[in-house]
């Protein structure tokens, strides 16, 4: 019995690309309503679910500089920290004799 031989891995990949487009495309035809945009990208320019929008995304840029600023000020503490040790360090090896 002969074996057959494996896909390779692109042939593999773009056949699933091509089955997952198939799959949108007959759903598309299928339930054309499930297409449309919702309120927020289709229907009105100024109303509460828009106002609701933009906060989420003003609360997701706050999160994210200060997500960074923690991250930048622990470093900032690593490097002072290290800075002090090592005057520490540098401090006991002088002795002084009388």
């Amino acid at each position: 019995m002969k074996s057959q031989p494996q896909p390779e891995p692109r042939s593999v990949l773009a056949s699933t690309a091509v089955r997952a487009v198939a799959l949108m495309v007959a759903i598309w035809i299928v339930a054309p309503s499930a297409a449309n945009a919702c309120t927020v990208c289709f229907g009105e320019a100024d109303g509460p679910m828009i106002d609701g929008a933009r906060m989420g995304v003003f609360m997701l840029f706050g999160l994210t500089i200060l997500v960074q600023g923690a991250f930048g000020a622990f470093f900032i503490t690593l490097y002072r920290r290290s800075k002090g040790a090592a005057r520490r360090e540098s401090s006991k090896g002088k002795v002084s004799h009388p």
